[in-house]
């Protein structure tokens, strides 16, 4: 679908200086983003109740989330995607038959306790003792 919404030639037309490596932004030191895998069948309530959870302890400062989900009872993939406090997810394709069945997930926001995030996490797992989570924040795994 390429509608031609961007031109990198508009653009450096309409501002010589927009591709210089300049710092013309300030970075929030604060807003950071947590990804994860899971590796095991997740169960549904738990999900629900972890994501209500998350929702009303950081209903300002969770950002996005937005992932994929190996929902036991699901044979679809099921998509979910965040943005603050409008939450939506569907079980939507399925899944390959080449890949593993993981989940993935991303979690943004500003001042988020990702340990929190990875415990509660953990506990959705259909068998929480032999799932596996994989983190990109060492911190979170303690």
């Amino acid at each position: 679908c390429d509608v031609r919404a961007f031109s990198l030639d508009k653009a450096l037309e309409f501002d010589s200086t927009f591709l210089d490596n300049q710092d013309d932004h300030v970075h929030d030191p604060y807003i950071k983003a947590l990804g994860v895998k899971l590796q095991g069948p997740l169960n549904q309530d738990r999900l629900n109740n972890f994501f209500a959870g998350v929702l009303k302890r950081y209903p300002k400062e969770m950002y996005r989330m937005k992932g994929i989900l190996d929902v036991k009872g699901i044979e679809e993939r099921y998509i979910f995607h965040a943005v603050n406090c409008h939450f939506g997810g569907m079980p939507q394709g399925a899944w390959s038959s080449e890949s593993t069945r993981e989940s993935r997930a991303v979690f943004i926001g500003r001042g988020i306790d990702h340990a929190w995030i990875v415990e509660k996490l953990r506990l959705c797992f259909e068998a929480p003792t032999a799932g596996v989570i994989e983190s990109n924040v060492k911190s979170a795994h303690s």
